[in-house]
């Protein structure tokens, strides 16, 4: 993983892009602190998809847990949805 400042960054912004499309990320540095990782779209894609996956498995624990069923939950929130508009 490549490491560089921002005033590199911006300097050698089309190479940057370059690993990126060859799945390289690059780390980007603010006075030798890390600030920002730019990284291949399809990695982006994949830890959004593992950042849904996580929320839904701590929703069904949580709902495990209370012993409502995830149409009941449904059910619910399409009333009070509903009751909200009137």
């Amino acid at each position: 993983m490549k490491t560089m400042s921002v005033s590199q960054a911006k300097t050698y912004f089309l190479e940057i892009a370059r690993r990126a499309e060859n799945q390289e990320s690059v780390v980007v540095e603010k006075r030798g602190e890390p600030v920002l990782v730019i990284i291949p779209y399809q990695e982006y894609l994949n830890l959004e998809r593992m950042k849904h996956f996580l929320a839904v498995r701590d929703l069904s624990n949580i709902l495990e847990d209370t012993g409502l069923t995830a149409s009941e939950l449904y059910r619910e929130s399409r009333k009070e949805l509903e009751h909200d508009r009137n």
